[in-house]
């Protein structure tokens, strides 16, 4: 049997330059286990079929790694602005991967009847795909009373990524639209 472990250290730090000023920055690993159809993908499948899909028991956790660094002002009057500046990482999304044809000749296979060779195209789950996403936000916060507060913030951000769909290989593959899209 084998274990896996995963550390996910994470760091926050804020400190005032002012009286009105301070000045954050956070970091963080988190992990995130593969969802069990992706492990075991074989509870529920049609074994009539020629395409296979597979699950993989050694799938990694997806990991995300989180940077933010910023900046708040506290102005009179109980306002305050700020800005702040992010990363976060993501990577070992599962995505399906097709593996070499499999043949089995009919003397391996558990049905006594069968005379040709059974045709195997096994698709698996791998660890492969990535996204990242980066961003700054302005946010401004507002307290009018002991009771009522407003916030008000903005944020932009790109984000890319590898896939969408860890079963985009399997289901090009059942719709027969051949290897160019793996």
């Amino acid at each position: 049997m084998r274990w896996k472990a995963r550390l996910s250290p994470r760091v926050g730090v804020s400190f005032p330059v002012s009286p009105r000023d301070k000045v954050f920055f956070n970091y963080g690993h988190f992990n995130q286990w593969p969802r069990y159809n992706y492990v075991y993908s074989q509870l529920e499948t049609d074994y009539s079929t020629n395409l296979q899909l597979l699950g993989n028991p050694n799938l990694d956790p997806k990991v995300t790694v989180q940077y933010e660094a910023g900046i708040q002002h506290e102005f009179d009057n109980l306002w305050s602005a700020g800005i702040t500046f992010y990363s976060n990482d993501i990577y070992g999304y599962a995505q399906s991967v097709p593996l070499a044809q499999v043949v089995i000749d009919p003397a391996d296979t558990p049905d006594p009847d069968d005379t040709v060779p059974v045709i195997v195209d096994p698709v698996r789950y791998f660890n492969a795909d990535a996204a990242r996403s980066l961003g700054i936000e302005i946010s401004v916060v507002t307290r009018t009373t002991r009771y009522l507060s407003g916030s008000f913030s903005l944020e932009l951000q790109r984000s890319t990524g590898t896939n969408s769909d860890a079963n985009t290989t399997f289901l090009s593959a059942s719709l027969g639209q051949g290897s160019s899209n793996y």
